[in-house]
């Protein structure tokens, strides 16, 4: 049944890439991890600006569990995220352990303190980089209360749009176009990474 409503689909009303992968693995445990943490409480205010509707939110989450497991910046791309999810619904995949440290890097980006309006962060290019960063601090054992006002500091920085600093502006170049891109993903996690000093 969800083969051929994964066809009707594909070929009537356009559906999002979400919406087709729900259908395809439904039940799976990975579509029923990227459902469960979307609901904690951070995640639903912070993706409040997706369009849940179309599962933006689910999508969002995906690419971010796609990053803690495979520990690289990926492109927000339909057909990566399709290989992505055939090839992880296969694998014998300790899926408490990810929802274990999807869980403490959550918890790190809360204990950074981000004033996500007054900084004007809030929006999934910037989460994205966000996340790379906790996730980096999490691995690495980094205590968020050691770097969170530089953070602060760059991103005031940032939004004063007239720093010589060049991570910031390795990082007002990366939110200039094609945001999703990996390149650019890659630029944003650098430069906040070196801007705080971490190796």
């Amino acid at each position: 049944i969800d083969n051929i409503f994964d066809r009707l689909n594909r070929n009537g009303e356009p559906l999002t890439g979400q919406e087709l992968r729900r259908s395809k693995y439904h039940g799976t445990e990975l579509l029923n991890l990227v459902e469960r943490v979307s609901k904690q409480k951070f995640w639903e205010m912070r993706l409040a600006v997706t369009d849940a509707k179309r599962m933006e939110h689910y999508e969002f989450i995906s690419e971010i569990i796609f990053q803690q497991i495979e520990d690289k910046c990926l492109k927000a791309d339909q057909e990566i995220l399709d290989d992505l999810y055939e090839s992880y619904s296969k694998q014998t995949v300790d899926w408490a352990a990810v929802e274990e440290r999807f869980i403490a890097i959550t918890d790190v980006i809360e204990s950074l303190d981000i004033d996500y309006d007054k900084f004007r962060v809030g929006g999934v290019s910037h989460l994205y980089g966000i996340w790379c960063l906790a996730n980096h601090c999490e691995k690495n054992g980094v205590n968020p209360d050691t770097i969170k006002d530089k953070l602060s500091t760059f991103y005031s920085t940032l939004r004063l749009c007239a720093s010589n600093d060049a991570n910031v502006k390795k990082y007002s170049q990366s939110m200039a176009s094609r945001t999703r891109d990996r390149g650019q993903r890659i630029k944003r996690f650098n430069a906040l990474k070196d801007y705080l000093g971490l190796k």
